[in-house]
């Protein structure tokens, strides 16, 4: 069991490493979470940031849809594509969203019904795409999207800002933990995103967001995420 004097300095490490986004602190939902999710997590975070990633841990539906209406004016954005993964539906993302964002924002639910060559067309000026995914790997700081959770995963290809929403427990210590999950839990079709997109020309002059997006953010939800 961690005692309290460690667990203090692993939630200070973890809100040390989040860049503030909002006006009030975004703390760890510790309060929710064993010692394991804490570490992994706090492992995560460190990670995610290294490679660029941006981390916002949301205590209700509300905090998640004000973070993303925060990067659609931030990035003038006009269109929003988001998945219809189950967790997008228990947070009530499109009626959360379609609140707040002023007329001009377009919104586009991408349901796994779609086929991919429908899709291209239709994706092509989204700014926003906005998933879930099945995992996080802690020691890379990796998501793990899966063909059965997100079916159109050109939502965290083609969009130049990539969102991911999910809980703390779907945070796992290595790869080698995700390949040992029972195979009725994972998928076998499987993309690894760690960090944003990353190009490097003959001179090694490295260039973000050529051959995917190149920003990429991750929403913890508390497990009792409130309205």
């Amino acid at each position: 069991m961690m005692d309290s004097g460690y667990r203090t300095e692993v939630l200070s490490r973890i809100r040390n490493a989040l860049r503030e986004v909002l006006t009030e602190p975004r703390t760890i939902p510790a309060g929710n979470a064993t010692s394991e999710v804490v570490d992994k997590l706090g492992t995560f975070v460190t990670e995610f940031k290294k490679v660029d990633g941006e981390v916002l841990m949301a205590k209700s539906h509300s905090e998640v849809a004000d973070y993303l209406v925060e990067i659609i004016n931030l990035h003038k954005i006009t269109k929003v594509a988001f998945s219809d993964s189950d967790v997008l539906e228990g947070i009530r993302l499109e009626s959360e969203l379609g609140r707040r964002l002023p007329e001009p924002v377009k919104m586009l639910r991408v349901d796994r019904t779609q086929k991919k060559g429908d899709l291209v067309p239709l994706l092509g000026d989204v700014g926003l795409g906005i998933t879930s995914c099945q995992f996080a790997i802690a020691d890379t700081g990796t998501l793990v999207l899966t063909g059965e959770r997100e079916r159109n995963r050109l939502l965290s290809l083609l969009p130049p800002i990539h969102v991911v929403v999910l809980y703390p427990h779907q945070v796992l210590g290595s790869l080698t933990e995700v390949l040992a999950v029972d195979s009725e839990r994972l998928d076998q079709t499987i993309t690894l995103v760690t960090g944003p997109s990353r190009t490097a020309d003959i001179e090694l002059t490295l260039t973000k967001g050529v051959h995917g997006p190149r920003e990429i953010h991750a929403i913890f939800l508390e497990s009792a995420a409130r309205d």
